[in-house]
Protein backbone atom coordinates (compact mmCIF):
# COMPACT_ATOMS: atom_id res chain seq x y z
CA UNK A 1 0.00 0.00 0.00
CA UNK A 2 1.29 3.30 -1.13
CA UNK A 3 -0.19 5.02 1.93
CA UNK A 4 2.30 3.38 4.58
CA UNK A 5 5.88 4.35 4.41
CA UNK A 6 8.38 1.72 2.16
CA UNK A 7 9.72 -1.13 4.13
CA UNK A 8 13.86 -2.11 3.49
CA UNK A 9 14.23 -5.08 1.70
CA UNK A 10 14.87 -8.51 3.90
CA UNK A 11 18.42 -9.10 4.05
CA UNK A 12 19.69 -11.29 1.20
CA UNK A 13 22.80 -13.90 1.49
CA UNK A 14 25.81 -12.76 0.41
CA UNK A 15 26.04 -14.63 -2.70
CA UNK A 16 22.45 -12.54 -4.15
CA UNK A 17 23.90 -9.29 -3.20
CA UNK A 18 24.81 -6.79 -5.88
CA UNK A 19 28.03 -4.81 -4.89
CA UNK A 20 28.65 -1.58 -5.98
CA UNK A 21 25.45 -1.54 -8.03
CA UNK A 22 25.04 2.18 -8.87
CA UNK A 23 28.86 2.04 -10.04
CA UNK A 24 28.14 1.62 -13.58
CA UNK A 25 26.01 4.90 -13.30
CA UNK A 26 27.58 7.72 -15.33
CA UNK A 27 28.95 10.84 -13.82
CA UNK A 28 26.32 13.80 -14.40
CA UNK A 29 27.24 15.68 -17.92
CA UNK A 30 28.44 18.65 -17.36
CA UNK A 31 27.40 20.57 -20.61
CA UNK A 32 23.81 20.04 -19.41
CA UNK A 33 21.75 23.29 -19.00
CA UNK A 34 20.44 22.09 -15.93
CA UNK A 35 22.78 19.71 -14.41
CA UNK A 36 19.61 18.17 -12.20
CA UNK A 37 17.55 17.43 -15.26
CA UNK A 38 16.74 13.76 -15.39
CA UNK A 39 19.12 11.19 -16.97
CA UNK A 40 17.30 8.41 -18.45
CA UNK A 41 20.29 5.92 -17.10
CA UNK A 42 20.22 7.47 -14.12
CA UNK A 43 16.08 7.40 -13.54
CA UNK A 44 15.90 4.03 -15.01
CA UNK A 45 18.80 2.60 -12.36
CA UNK A 46 17.14 4.12 -9.69
CA UNK A 47 13.87 3.28 -10.73
CA UNK A 48 15.42 -0.60 -10.63
CA UNK A 49 15.73 -0.49 -6.79
CA UNK A 50 12.71 -1.50 -5.34
CA UNK A 51 12.95 0.31 -2.05
CA UNK A 52 13.73 3.34 -4.52
CA UNK A 53 11.04 2.43 -6.26
CA UNK A 54 8.58 2.54 -3.43
CA UNK A 55 10.14 5.56 -1.98
CA UNK A 56 9.40 7.19 -5.37
CA UNK A 57 5.71 6.29 -5.07
CA UNK A 58 5.30 6.98 -1.45
CA UNK A 59 6.60 10.49 -2.30
CA UNK A 60 4.23 11.15 -4.95
CA UNK A 61 1.64 10.35 -2.93
CA UNK A 62 2.40 12.29 0.21
CA UNK A 63 4.73 15.02 -0.97
CA UNK A 64 6.56 17.65 1.47
CA UNK A 65 7.64 14.72 3.81
CA UNK A 66 10.55 14.41 6.10
CA UNK A 67 13.31 11.52 4.58
CA UNK A 68 13.19 9.91 8.25
CA UNK A 69 9.38 9.60 8.38
CA UNK A 70 9.90 7.61 4.93
CA UNK A 71 12.50 5.30 5.28
CA UNK A 72 12.56 5.00 9.45
CA UNK A 73 12.80 1.23 9.03
CA UNK A 74 16.12 1.16 7.16
CA UNK A 75 19.45 2.23 8.21
CA UNK A 76 20.47 5.97 7.81
CA UNK A 77 23.48 5.16 5.96
CA UNK A 78 21.53 2.84 3.58
CA UNK A 79 18.22 5.50 3.22
CA UNK A 80 21.21 8.23 2.99
CA UNK A 81 22.33 6.07 -0.36
CA UNK A 82 18.88 5.56 -1.62
CA UNK A 83 18.21 9.64 -1.68
CA UNK A 84 21.53 9.92 -2.76
CA UNK A 85 20.76 8.32 -5.83
CA UNK A 86 17.50 9.44 -5.97
CA UNK A 87 18.35 13.20 -6.18
CA UNK A 88 21.50 12.74 -8.52
CA UNK A 89 18.53 11.12 -10.84
CA UNK A 90 16.82 13.97 -10.65
CA UNK A 91 13.24 12.32 -9.78
CA UNK A 92 13.63 13.55 -5.98
CA UNK A 93 13.93 17.49 -4.92
CA UNK A 94 14.66 17.61 -1.12
CA UNK A 95 14.15 21.40 0.42
CA UNK A 96 15.73 21.89 4.00
CA UNK A 97 13.20 22.52 6.56
CA UNK A 98 15.43 22.83 10.01
CA UNK A 99 17.23 20.24 10.70
CA UNK A 100 14.85 17.81 8.21
CA UNK A 101 14.56 17.69 4.87
CA UNK A 102 11.46 18.15 3.30
CA UNK A 103 10.77 15.72 -0.44
CA UNK A 104 9.33 15.80 -3.09
CA UNK A 105 8.96 14.02 -6.11
CA UNK A 106 10.11 16.44 -10.06
CA UNK A 107 7.33 15.35 -12.05
CA UNK A 108 7.23 17.90 -13.85
CA UNK A 109 10.97 17.76 -14.45
CA UNK A 110 10.77 14.25 -15.75
CA UNK A 111 7.41 14.60 -17.56
CA UNK A 112 9.00 17.23 -19.22
CA UNK A 113 12.21 15.49 -20.50
CA UNK A 114 10.64 11.90 -20.37
CA UNK A 115 6.92 12.34 -20.74
CA UNK A 116 4.78 9.61 -19.73
CA UNK A 117 7.57 7.68 -17.97
CA UNK A 118 6.30 8.16 -14.31
CA UNK A 119 2.87 8.10 -15.00
CA UNK A 120 3.51 4.56 -16.19
CA UNK A 121 5.87 4.11 -12.75
CA UNK A 122 2.97 5.37 -10.72
CA UNK A 123 0.04 3.26 -12.12
CA UNK A 124 1.81 0.21 -12.90
CA UNK A 125 0.96 -2.40 -10.09
CA UNK A 126 3.93 -3.66 -7.63
CA UNK A 127 5.95 -7.06 -8.49
CA UNK A 128 4.83 -9.62 -5.79
CA UNK A 129 8.03 -9.57 -3.29
CA UNK A 130 9.79 -12.66 -4.15
CA UNK A 131 12.90 -11.99 -1.86
CA UNK A 132 15.76 -12.14 -4.71
CA UNK A 133 14.16 -15.07 -6.65
CA UNK A 134 12.61 -15.77 -9.47
CA UNK A 135 9.03 -17.63 -9.28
Amino acid sequence: NYNDPPVGLKPQPDSLRVVGATSFMPPPAADDADPAAPDLVRVFAALADPVRLNIVRYTHAHPGRPCATITADLPRSTASHHWKVLREAGLIEQQPAGRQKLNFLRKDATDARFPGLLDSVLSAEPAAATNGHQP
